[in-house]
């Protein structure tokens, strides 16, 4: 990595769908075989060499901040750069662990963007709070809920190419998420209607140039998928690098069930060795 872009993870939402699983644990801390499904998330980042990552606190944050602070009591060793502090200063985390030293240490900054707040404020806020690296010109967002095996090199090397404000990762599903219309690599519609068809989704893994804020308003609150990719498509601004591959989205009890019985029969096709 010639620039150490950054990781924004979306792990705020109320995960309502999972029923009384997240009655007492926010989703991203729900498990998939001894690890929440955040960590298999920035696992996957990391074996491509991301390890600086961005997480949006919301409903139940302190959960996930405390998994983090008390990795030592889990599963690994563990060093804080600076003394614990404010809710949104000096709260960043750098994780050490011989077993996983090709993807470690992490970067991990907690940011409180609000309990109820949508998608696209939570992004905005973490933009706006967070200090970028002045070399930085691109960030990487993706939300705590979805696994796949993206190739995250190619998909990087795609949104560079192109000189657009954003990449969206196109996959195949039931559109129970934003469905596109593409020309090939161009996004000529996204909405959130669906259909019956097996169709192109928003698989998140999802590309931005910091040229992203002047889409993302620093009042109100909104999705992601709504204006923001609305205006981005208007303006030509959002491609599309389609993920041919695996890909699965933790949204009810019935899915985690399945990615709980791939990672036991040792297919998890996430997990990078």
């Amino acid at each position: 990595m010639k620039e150490n872009i950054p990781v924004i993870i979306l792990c705020g939402g109320l995960g309502t769908r999972m029923g009384e699983l997240t009655d007492t644990i926010p989703k991203p801390l729900l498990r998939i075989g001894e690890f929440p499904i955040l960590y298999h998330i920035m696992r996957y980042y990391a074996s491509y060499g991301f390890n600086e990552f961005i997480l949006p606190l919301g409903y139940k944050g302190w959960m996930i901040r405390d998994y983090f602070i008390n990795f030592v009591n889990h599963h690994f060793k563990m060093k804080i750069q600076h003394p614990y502090g404010m809710w949104r200063d000096e709260n960043r985390l750098f994780i050490e662990n011989e077993e996983l030293t090709k993807y470690c240490p992490w970067d991990v900054t907690f940011i409180d963007t609000g309990e109820t707040t949508l998608t696209g404020s939570r992004v905005s806020k973490a933009l706006r709070e967070y200090s970028f690296d002045n070399e930085c010109k691109d960030v990487m967002v993706t939300y705590g809920d979805g696994l796949a095996d993206v190739n995250l090199k190619e998909l990087l090397e795609f949104h560079q190419s192109h000189n657009k404000v954003a990449t969206m990762t196109g996959v195949k599903s039931l559109p129970r998420f934003g469905e596109i219309q593409a020309n090939n690599t161009d996004i000529v519609s996204f909405s959130e209607k669906k259909s019956k068809n097996h169709t192109l989704i928003n698989g998140g893994f999802l590309v931005f140039k910091k040229e992203i804020l002047k889409y993302l308003p620093e009042e109100g609150d909104y999705a992601l998928e709504g204006n923001p990719m609305l205006q981005l498509v208007k303006n030509k601004e959002l491609k599309m690098y389609k993920h041919e591959g695996n890909w699965s989205c933790v949204d009810n009890p019935r899915e985690l069930a399945v990615l709980n019985e791939l990672w036991k029969n040792q297919k998890a096709f996430w997990w990078r060795k």
